[in-house]
């Protein structure tokens, strides 16, 4: 069911996640309306959904790694504090649940990059689909291409996260005593609009680092892994960000933020209603 209700909200929101990636990919300066109109004259009603099916390849097995990964960690924590789960200390449970994280990032980062080469312009043309766009980046730039953008996707999971559950326990916490006094299907409605509000505050708190990203992962040139994870991870991030302040000033880290956040509220309630239907 979890699997399921993921492909069917990613499917049904692939538009708003084509028009943010056009915003970040292209450097479309032209107002969201317009651009709505340019894509659908030149690709028709099927644009929208260009890049959905490896969107789909990647997000799909993600939450599953991401369980799995933390059983298995956290596995391990209880043998280190003597094999009684009640006894394992807080703090290594954390760093389960951040190994996790790191795991399922790391096994699903490298379509993520294939997406993104597709969906700039001209992408389908130079690389012809998902396959040969894998067989091409591995034969030009190296297993590192795949990885490229990494750094600033792992820096983003921890304030994302706690931005997400601030925000939320916040807003829980003032409305408290109006939620219990609520039927049960109210209370599962302001659940689903507050995980709403915190997953918006927590992407738009992020957002730069993405933006960031996905101009790393169009960078060019060969690479080896070892040159994606360590100090020249780094240097190539910090370029990227002051590439971008210096040509868009700080509305270039928020490019194609709008369509972004937009997808957040009906995402949160398609999520709730296919899950439990």
């Amino acid at each position: 069911a979890g699997a399921m209700s993921t492909m069917a909200v990613r499917t049904l929101l692939a538009p708003f996640e084509r028009m943010k990636l056009e915003y970040m990919l292209n450097r479309s300066t032209t107002p969201l309306v317009p651009a709505v109109r340019d894509i659908f004259a030149r690709e028709g009603l099927r644009g929208f959904w260009k890049g959905n099916f490896v969107n789909l390849l990647r997000t799909t097995p993600y939450k599953a790694i991401n369980f799995a990964a933390f059983d298995a960690y956290k596995g391990v924590a209880v043998m280190m504090c003597g094999g009684d789960p009640r006894d394992v200390d807080k703090l290594l449970l954390a760093a389960a649940g951040a190994a996790a994280g790191v795991t399922s990032v790391s096994s699903c980062f490298p379509m993520d990059v294939v997406r993104t080469r597709l969906l700039v312009t001209g992408g389908m043309e130079k690389y012809g689909g998902v396959a040969a766009c894998i067989r091409t980046l591995y034969r030009r730039e190296g297993l590192g291409a795949f990885y490229r953008g990494f750094l600033p996707a792992i820096i983003a999971m921890t304030p994302n996260g706690a931005v997400y559950y601030t925000v939320y326990d916040r807003l829980k916490a003032r409305r408290i005593k109006q939620i219990e006094a609520q039927r049960e299907r109210d209370r599962q409605h302001y659940m689903m609009l507050f995980g709403a509000v915190a997953g918006a505050a927590a992407e738009f708190s992020t957002y730069p680092l993405e933006v960031v990203r996905r101009r790393m992962q169009l960078q060019g040139g060969t690479s080896s892994v070892s040159q994606v994870f360590g100090v020249d991870a780094f240097k190539r991030m910090t370029m990227t960000l002051s590439v971008i302040l210096k040509r868009k000033g700080i509305a270039g880290l928020y490019v194609g933020s709008v369509p972004s956040v937009m997808q957040v509220l009906p995402s949160a309630a398609l999520g709730y209603y296919s899950y439990e239907m």
